[in-house]
């Protein structure tokens, strides 16, 4: 069986899980205590049981447990419709500048 982006997932001490680039996420952490870095990011995230994040698309986003086991679920959350529609306007404005 194959587990799908938002199923919880368990990780143990030294484990290291990987996020897809150029996303958005949102990570809830379920249980233990998440250490979350993301590169492009001075500042490190610790997320305990109940917290969560939500994290820009901007570089690799790597999740480790800080002691122990840990469970988390990863939510790949989208631009909103106005966001997405002005980025889409500014390439176009760009574009007819050219």
């Amino acid at each position: 069986m194959v587990a799908r982006l938002t199923d919880p997932v368990t990780i143990d001490a030294g484990q290291i899980i990987v996020l897809p680039t150029g996303q958005r996420h949102v990570i809830q952490s379920l249980s233990g205590i998440l250490w979350i870095t993301q590169s492009g990011n001075v500042q490190d995230t610790l997320l305990h049981a109940h917290e969560s994040v939500a994290l820009p698309p901007t570089g690799k986003v790597m999740i480790q447990t800080l002691r122990g086991q840990a469970t988390f679920r990863v939510t790949p959350t989208h631009r909103p419709l106005g966001a997405r529609l002005r980025a889409w306007l500014e390439r176009m404005a760009d574009e007819a500048r050219e």
